[in-house]
């Protein structure tokens, strides 16, 4: 489901293939997964499926988005709680 357009697209996904990305200072391990279709997606999902990193690329160019900050995804963080 393309939900830019709210259309169904047929595409190919690959395997998922083990990385690590930084953020917010830990390198947090994921899989990445290139979805190919009319638009190629990439997609970088944690141990929780949480998208950590997203990127897309059409003719305008390529647009990336990745998390900013993770609580659960950083130990360190997770420790000092959030009261």
């Amino acid at each position: 489901m393309r939900p830019d357009i709210g259309t169904l697209e047929a595409v190919r996904i690959g395997t998922g293939e083990p990385t690590s990305i930084g953020v917010d200072g830990a390198a947090i391990p994921v899989r990445k997964y290139v979805v190919d279709g009319k638009t190629r997606y990439t997609v970088w999902l944690n141990s929780h499926n949480l998208t950590v990193k997203f990127a897309v690329g059409d003719d305008a160019g390529l647009a990336t988005f990745t998390l900013a900050k993770c609580v659960s995804c950083n130990p360190l963080i997770s420790q000092m709680g959030t009261r």
